[in-house]
Formats: C-alpha cells, structure tokens, sequence
C-alpha cells in the first residue's frame, strides 16, 4: 500500500468512525450523561487500535488522540479540578 492509499483509508476512517465517534462523546458531554460519554470514550480507543493495527497512524498518534478525547471528558466531568490558579 502506498501513501497515498493509506492517505486515503485513514481519511476514510476519520470521516466514517473517529468524527460520529467524537461528535457522540461531545454531544454527551454537553448532555452532562457522563456514563454515556465514558462508553463511547471506551468506543474512540477500539477505533483508534484498529487504525493503529491497520498502521495508518502510530502508536503515538493513538495514545495522543485518547488522552486528548479522556482529558475533555475529564475537564467536563470534574471542572474544578482544572480551574487555573489565580495568583
């Protein structure tokens, strides 16, 4: 497979899996149904290994995209865990 093919699949795989994933988690967020928001959280990550055993993006990729989706649950969860220091 060639680059641009793999352009293409992991494009595909964007647009088909990890963004109705994502728009799905912000929805509920933005819902407060936290519990929801986890299982779907659990969801991203299975999509993100498939694209990381596909190897259309790398283990690091993987890792960031998942900490960066469990930080925004975790930012709406707990707020004030996160609040900047006023000094």
């Amino acid at each position: 497979m060639n680059e641009q093919e793999k352009a293409a699949l992991l494009a595909a795989g964007h647009r088909r899996c990890l963004l109705p994933l994502e728009n799905i988690i912000d929805e509920a967020i933005q819902k407060k149904a936290f519990h929801s928001a986890e299982y779907w959280q659990h969801q991203y990550n299975g999509a993100l290994k498939m694209l990381e055993a596909l190897r259309l993006i790398t283990g690091e990729e993987c890792d960031a995209r998942s900490e960066e989706m469990l930080s925004r649950l975790l930012r709406a969860q707990h707020p004030s865990a996160y609040e900047e220091e006023v000094v």
